[in-house]
């Protein structure tokens, strides 16, 4: 039956970055490949000092951005090179364009990602981690505290811890691994150190993943390959001091036991520690105490570490070896299932013990469960496959796949195994509920490689022997495989679907030498591959027995025989051309006995024999397929040879004898010198007889030269040198009958040398010449470049600094070195050494005085004083205040230090003083102020804890005043005073100076004034009228009232102007009784004069006229509507009720031919 076997297709791999890595909508995108903080964490920008979102950038920003975050890793290499990052909270999701696309490297500096509790979910898919490492803590990629860690399609490579648990992963949490691939990560264990009694090897755990109390994880479709829970080895006893420490571990667990001292003492310190689980044990030493000294006991391993060994009298024990546990998974705790994982090429490796030296044999630790060790909790397997991996020194053998130190059960939904070596390798192992289980059975995997979809895996063979792998799973609802490649309805056990086989014949076929034959195999969708690597359905075969590789879609290849044999006829081989001497025959042979020969001489046999120059040719025939050769046979004449006359061998030189003839058109002889090569050159370098032998097809000619050393051998002109100025050097090469040739072409037995330089020599003796060179230095004299003078300030020094590049200094005083100090007056001297030549320089030092400054002693002012300091130096460069002010005096306000400094002749002084400006209790009284009679004013400054004075004679910051007077207050606060004062007054009574009558002539005015003086407090004025002025102008009749208040008091004055005629006086009664009791009856106005017109009007209070007369004579009787000019009382309608009317009276006067009117006007009462 055809070979089968399955290989990696790069066509699956690129088929799943198509199709298998869904898009997601991102927070944030990853820009560069470089590892960079973000520069503003929680800001939502990504962005690292160099504005770029690098990967670390943006899990920083997801942390904190206080909702679901998705980040985009793009495809590329990602650098990880500041540390792992510690995830305290977010919700965070990375994306990765696929785990062969997109690959985040740590090379080696640490691990990735250390997670908390506090974080609320994070999912990684799509990419690998690779090379991470931690020296010092658990998890070379990711250490996990998170209850919500999701990896789906990722790769851990590469990883690795060197404190002994979880290559990749160290669990402490609750994860769920889908579709993804640990491979060649590493939980290594301390090694136990040296010591008096050597340390025991710490544990190693958990190559991938190790889990840890209170976690739990679940694992499908993943695979575990090439991965190395590794144990520390023990430490080597020695001959004496402290026992070594045994290998930490990060806990108690898994540490080595520490080994026993070596020394006098007292009490049991020779005894080795206790180890823990899985620790190697400690090797014990021995004390020399004279009353508890002996031997020290070693301490067992724990948990399979290897023994310490006792100490002895004889010396101390090395320890034990630390155990191994897990090559891929460890589990200290908690619940862990696989569903569809294949773990293959894991490894156990447990420690070795250290050497003992005098104490007893140590010994190694154990590996157990060289895919899977358990060490509490439980473990669920289904459809799963644990095989080749190794556990070395296991009791069940090197290859045992899984342990169970708490006797197990494995848990299962279904089971459906395959696990090649076990204790209690029985279905026992498993629960009740565990079926179809296949131990001690090989699967027949194929090489781990590229199968398509993201991550490597290992392929199941369906070729013969079929793998039993194949169609022996149970359906638990995984639909795909670590491909993305749908499951069956009857699902192969493992991480991976296999292949269909296929059945094809062998394909054979004939053919002539040389040529080919048309041979086809094919099946559908597949793939032919011939012997010679092309592919395809047909193929041009030469003669072969090979195999054609068919491979299918699926992957799955089989092996098909090709077999073409060749019609037998060989190429007739005449030999190589060929030159002979003249006369010798040539016989030729063309081969193929029984076949049908042509030779070109005419010969019809197998063999020909050729006498003549020329192109001889062949044709062989057999079943039809023709062979031919062909051959040149050529005579060739004597070859000339001549090696010409001796020749002189100059010194270390050599000669090339040359046996070749110039201008010899024939074809070259071979030649041979005696005791030489076998070529026509032969280079010789010592004196002798030389002969050489030239054959052409086998005609010889030989010929002999001779070879004579010359008299020249070695110019030498001495070693190189160095000579101080001055000094003689006389170059001489020893050959004074030589032609000796200098480097500046002068010709001459000898050379004198005055300069620095390379000086070379050509001596000329006959044919043969030497040369020779020397270098002689002439030190160049070194200049120290010391100035003439140097000063420096007094209270200072100066440095006094000699030019760089002299091989050492020494002054004056025996000092050494370039650099001088110099604090003292005077002249200074410094001594050069160059090359091993002396020079000096001096220098003379002068002191400057610095400038006189003095701002006095410190001063107390008070606010609003002035200061002035002064700095100013006479001849001084600059004045500087407080190292900014450039001028020679400061005005001061404010208290403060105050710094001066003044340069002068570039010696610099500085002077300090404190200013302190104390404050001034300020405070402002009242504007002056008027009271009124009887009241009290309190006069408050508003100062607190201040002593304020009063001119009073009281103190405190108020006090009240109700006599007139000048107050005065003062403040005063550590000697700063401050005085205010205010006017107090009593106000006078407010008096209206007024009369109550005035008389006014008709035309003129009339000014009165109530105006309150200063005295009085401030009034306010209103006049019957409306008026609020205090002066008020009349220039008619009538009764007024004025009031006048204010704060204090309120006065009312009423007065009467009464208008007259003056020369024409009217009076006007101001009220009458009409009772006809003969008594005041009747009313009008009196005149003293005769006017030239008249008019009189009486209105009643609504206006309207009742009594109205142009006669001064008339009167009126109280009468209304009465007939006008009526004089008597019975001429009115009726009688005017009682109360006030109004009246007027206009008058026209005559002067001259001037009129002028006077009006008059009043009220007047009714009475009855």
């Amino acid at each position: 039956m055809p070979m089968i076997q399955v290989v990696p297709r790069a066509v699956f791999c690129a088929l799943w970055l198509l199709t298998a890595v869904p898009v997601f909508a991102q927070d944030f995108t990853v820009d560069t490949f470089q590892d960079g903080v973000d520069a503003s964490p929680g800001d939502g920008v990504c962005a690292s000092v160099a504005g770029v979102c690098t990967f670390r950038a943006a899990l920083e920003e997801a942390a904190l951005a206080g909702s679901p975050q998705v980040i985009a890793l793009p495809e590329g290499n990602y650098n990880w090179v500041l540390g792992e990052l510690l995830i305290e909270e977010g919700d965070i999701t990375v994306n990765g364009a696929g785990a062969r696309a997109t690959i985040v490297d740590a090379a080696g500096n640490s691990r990735f990602l250390e997670t908390t509790s506090n974080l609320i979910a994070l999912t990684l898919q799509g990419f690998e981690f690779q090379n991470g490492f931690d020296g010092n803590d658990p998890g070379g990629a990711i250490e996990n505290d998170c209850n919500n860690l999701t990896l789906e399609q990722m790769v851990f490579r590469s990883c690795e811890t060197g404190i002994g648990f979880g290559g990749a992963i160290h669990n402490r949490g609750e994860m769920e691994v889908l579709s993804c691939l640990f491979v060649d990560c590493v939980a290594e264990g301390n090694d136990g150190q040296n010591g008096g009694g050597g340390g025991g090897g710490a544990l190693g755990a958990g190559g991938a993943v190790s889990s840890w109390l209170g976690s739990s994880s679940s694992f499908e479709n993943c695979t575990f390959a090439g991965c190395i829970a590794r144990g520390g080895d023990g430490g080597n006893g020695q001959g004496s001091g402290g026992g070594g420490q045994g290998g930490q571990s990060f806990t108690s667990f898994g540490a080595g036991g520490d080994g026993g001292n070596i020394g006098f003492g007292f009490g049991n310190n020779a005894d080795a520690g206790q180890a823990g689980l899985g620790g190697g044990g400690g090797g014990g030493g021995f004390s020399t105490s004279i009353f508890l000294g002996g031997p020290g006991d070693g301490t067992n391993g724990s948990m399979f570490g290897g023994d310490g060994g006792d100490g002895t009298l004889n010396g101390a024990a090395g320890g034990g070896g630390g155990a191994a546990f897990g090559g891929a998974f460890f589990s200290r705790s908690g619940t862990h299932s696989f569903r569809h994982c294949t773990f293959s090429v894991n490894e156990a490796s447990p420690g070795e013990a250290g050497n003992s030296s005098g104490g007893t044999v140590a010994q190694d630790g154990m590996g157990r469960g060289g895919a899977i060790g358990i060490s509490g909790g439980t473990i669920t397997l289904d459809n799963c496959i644990l095989f080749g991996n190794s556990a070395i020194n296991s009791p069940m053998g090197d290859g045992e796949d899984i342990y169970l130190h708490n006797g197990g059960p494995i848990l299962s939904d279904v089971g459906n195994n395959i696990v090649g070596v076990m204790e209690n390798a029985d279905e026992t192992v498993f629960d009740a509920a565990s079926t179809g289980n296949q131990v001690g059975v090989d699967p027949i995997l194929l090489a781990f490689g590229d199968y398509g979809g993201p991550t490597d895996a290992f392929m199941l063979s369906a070729c013969v022997p079929i793998s039993p792998a194949m169609d022996a799973g149970a359906v638990i609802g995984v639909t795909e495989d670590q491909r993305g490649e749908p499951r069956d309805a009857n699902p192969d056990i493992g991480a991976i679907e296999g292949p269909e086989p296929t059945n094809l014949d062998p394909v054979d076929g004939q053919v002539c030498p040389g040529e080919t034959v048309e041979l086809t195999l094919a099946w559908p969708d597949a793939t032919t591959t011939w012997p010679d690597g092309s592919e395809g359905d047909t193929w041009d075969a030469p003669e072969i027995s090979g195999v054609a590789v068919v491979t299918t879609a699926e992957g799955c290849v089989e092996e098909v025989a090709v077999e073409v044999t060749e019609i037998q006829i060989d190429t007739p081989d005449l030999g190589p051309d060929q030159t002979v001497c003249p006369g010798t025959p040539v016989v030729l042979d063309a081969g193929n006995p029984g076949a049908v020969f042509a030779w070109s001489t005419g010969a019809l046999t197998q063999s020909a024999t050729v006498l003549d120059s020329g192109l001889v040719d062949v044709q062989v025939n057999v079943q039809g397929c023709i062979a031919s050769g062909e051959v040149m046979v050529s005579y060739f004449d004597a070859y000339p040879l001549e090696l010409g006359s001796d020749v002189v061998l100059c010194t270390g030189e050599t000669i090339e004898l040359d046996a070749e003839v110039e201008g010899w058109a024939g074809l070259p002889p071979t030649f041979q010198w005696q005791a030489g090569p076998a070529d026509a050159l032969y280079e010789v370098s010592v004196p002798g007889q030389y002969t050489v032998t030239a054959e052409l097809n086998g005609c010889t000619t030989t010929d002999v030269v001779g070879v004579s050393a010359s008299n020249l051998t070695v110019v030498d002109l001495g070693a190189d040198q160095v000579v101080c100025p001055g000094d003689p050097v006389v170059l001489d090469p020893a050959y004074p009958t030589a032609v000796c040739t200098w480097q500046d072409g002068s010709v001459s037995p000898t050379y004198d040398v005055s300069n620095t330089g390379i000086y070379s020599v050509n001596v000329a003796l006959g044919d043969c010449q030497a040369n020779a060179q020397v270098f002689v230095e002439v030190v160049t004299p070194f200049e120290a470049e010391l100035p003439e003078t140097a000063s420096f300030c007094a209270g200072d020094s100066v440095l006094l600094l000699a030019a760089f590049g002299a091989s050492n200094y020494q002054w004056q005083d025996g000092a050494n070195g370039n650099q001088y100090w110099a604090s003292i007056p005077g002249n200074y001297t410094v001594s050069s050494t160059q090359d091993g030549c002396t020079f000096t320089d001096e220098i003379v030092v002068l002191e400057q005085p610095l400038p006189a400054l003095d701002l006095g002693a410190n001063q107390e002012l008070c606010e609003g004083e002035g200061l002035v300091l002064d700095g100013n130096v006479y001849g001084a460069d600059y004045v500087i205040f407080n190292d900014s002010l450039s001028t020679p005096t400061l005005s001061v306000s404010e208290s403060g230090v105050y710094t001066a400094e003044v340069a002068a002749q570039g010696c610099v002084a500085r002077d300090t003083v404190e200013v302190e400006f104390r404050p001034v209790p300020v405070f402002e009284l009242p504007e002056d102020t008027l009271l009124c009679p009887g009241d009290v004013l309190s006069i408050a400054t508003g100062l607190e804890d201040v002593l304020v004075t009063w001119s009073t004679g009281e103190v405190g910051s108020s006090i009240e005043v109700n006599q007139p007077a000048n107050y005065v207050a003062t403040s005063q606060i550590s000697g700063c005073a401050h005085v205010d004062s205010m006017e107090v007054a009593i106000s006078s009574p407010i008096a209206i100076a007024l009369e109550a009558d005035y008389d006014l002539c008709l035309g003129d005015s009339l000014e009165l004034s109530v105006l309150q003086g200063a005295e009085v407090y401030p009034c306010s004025y209103q006049w019957d009228d409306g008026n609020f002025q205090p002066i008020r102008i009349f220039n008619r009749s009538g009764v007024h009232a004025v009031e006048v208040a204010n704060v204090c008091d309120t006065a009312t004055h009423v007065l009467q102007v009464q208008q007259l005629v003056c020369g024409c006086q009217v009076y006007v009664p101001t009220a009458f009784t009409p009772n006809n009791d003969g008594k005041n009856d009747a009313w009008k106005p009196v005149l003293d004069c005769e006017p030239f017109s008249y008019k009189v009007v009486v209105w009643d209070r609504w206006g309207r006229p009742v009594f109205t007369s142009i006669d001064s004579e008339e009167v009126w009787y109280g009468q209304v509507e009465g007939t006008e000019g009526s004089k008597t009382r019975e001429s009115g309608d009726y009688y005017a009720i009682d109360g006030t009317y109004m009246w007027e009276v206009v008058i026209e006067l005559r002067k001259g031919r001037v009129p002028e009117i006077f009006r008059q006007n009043g009220f007047v009462k009714v009475l009855r």
